[in-house]
């Protein structure tokens, strides 16, 4: 099954297809997770600004390294790959969705690699001078795949991600009492 994701977030639905049909129950939770606001926090708070602009160096050392960086003859970072790379960290810091700061690395291919992982789920998403790609894993699910044109990248990926990380670590609430009122309206509860 393939479907394009839809939010409001989503200005571009063509951007990325997520690829997995055991995902599709996960995805009704996440949307009713993102109804209620559970996945916010303040971009604009010192300790996230600090924790983004460290995340953007390490983009910027990466764009330093220069062809066979690693001595088996990775490629050097295009310009356009650096300038997608950035941006999707621009992304997430001011989109206020309450992901964690990924570990950035370079690759062999010359793309930046952004990695979560935080037990039961793992996400990557490599993006590179086009296209980027990626997936997400919960436990032993099928992982949902994630592809696009790296100039189409949006907030919606990163809210997909902070999801899949939030989700299997949320404790539900125990319902201590119900209250069941005989009709609509009637004030008088059930005995």
């Amino acid at each position: 099954m393939e479907w394009a994701l839809t939010h409001p977030f989503n200005q571009k639905p063509e951007a990325y297809i997520v690829q997995a049909n055991a995902f599709a129950p996960w995805m009704t939770a996440a949307t009713e997770l993102w109804g209620r606001g559970l996945v916010f926090v303040d971009p604009n708070s010192a300790v996230a600004i600090g924790q983004w602009e460290r995340a953007k160096a390490k983009v910027q050392e990466i764009f330093a390294l220069e062809n066979d960086w690693d001595g088996y003859g990775a490629a050097a970072l295009g310009k356009a790959a650096l300038a997608h790379a950035l941006h999707a960290i621009h992304i997430m810091a001011s989109s206020g969705i309450a992901i964690p700061i990924p570990e950035v690395s370079p690759t062999a291919a010359g793309t930046v690699s952004l990695v979560w992982e935080f037990s039961p789920t793992e996400a990557c998403i490599e993006i590179g001078n086009t296209r980027y790609s990626g997936y997400v894993k919960i436990g032993a699910q099928t992982p949902a795949f994630l592809e696009g044109q790296a100039d189409a990248i949006d907030a919606h990926v990163f809210w997909l991600i902070a999801l899949a990380i939030l989700l299997p670590n949320t404790r539900t609430l125990t319902i201590a009492n119900i209250r069941i009122r005989k009709n609509a309206g009637d004030d008088r509860l059930a005995s």
